[in-house]
């Protein structure tokens, strides 16, 4: 069942779940072909699947993932909310720390962590694996996109000042990233001040807004 949901042979994947094959076996790496059909973004498979009984929190190894969880891999928008909609644990939580809501934001899978938003995940959690808020995940490799989702839904309450456990703050992040252009600036200066809520107090986003003004100046010839 895995192998033919790996190669996306959605047909014949059909044709054996009528014929009476296992809809619950898990491969050698503990890979159901409910987690598969999620991350490939096979909606009609994975509601075969549901229909033959497999739990929508079904858990693979080694990670104990959902199909939730894989579905923001490629940002399979649809299955996603279908498995919601069937009971999907939102804020499930792999042995690494993560849910979906982290890995779909840290793969910038901008449908899906629009609508993790929306449906009320948990954005305060924090992965133990790496120890990364979304601001990290925003930071380290966000697009403008993903920058701009987070911005909007406000992600109020996230401390800016955490370090992950590389011992880096978000800013710190961002600042090592190579693709420190114009947009990535603004658009992750929008989302540090929605984070913040505008407060003028708040050193770590001063010091943020400074360091991107002298970015400017230099970048025009006046630093």
């Amino acid at each position: 069942m895995a192998s033919v949901m790996s190669r996306t042979l959605t047909e014949c994947f059909q044709i054996l779940l009528s014929h009476g094959a296992n809809p619950h076996y898990k491969d050698a790496m503990g890979r159901g072909a409910l987690h598969l059909a999620c991350e490939n973004g096979h909606l009609q498979a994975v509601k075969s699947l549901i229909e033959a009984g497999v739990p929508v929190d079904s858990q693979g190894e080694p990670c104990r993932y959902t199909g939730l969880t894989n579905s923001g891999t490629t940002d399979a928008e649809d299955v996603a909310s279908f498995l919601l909609r069937e009971g999907a644990n939102i804020n499930h939580v792999t042995t690494l720390g993560f849910t979906a809501l982290t890995n779909a934001t840290a793969r910038n899978s901008h449908a899906c962590t629009r609508l993790f938003l929306e449906r009320g995940a948990n954005y305060l959690h924090v992965p133990r694996y790496d120890g990364s808020t979304l601001l990290h995940y925003a930071a380290a490799g966000g697009d403008l996109e993903t920058m701009d989702i987070l911005a909007a839904h406000g992600l109020r309450g996230l401390d800016v000042s955490l370090k992950n456990n590389a011992g880096m703050t978000a800013l710190q992040c961002f600042h090592s990233r190579s693709d420190v252009s114009p947009e990535p600036r603004d658009g992750f200066a929008r989302l540090l001040d929605a984070v913040c809520g505008g407060k003028d107090d708040d050193e770590d986003e001063d010091v943020f807004f400074d360091a991107l003004e002298s970015q400017d100046l230099t970048a025009r010839g006046g630093g």
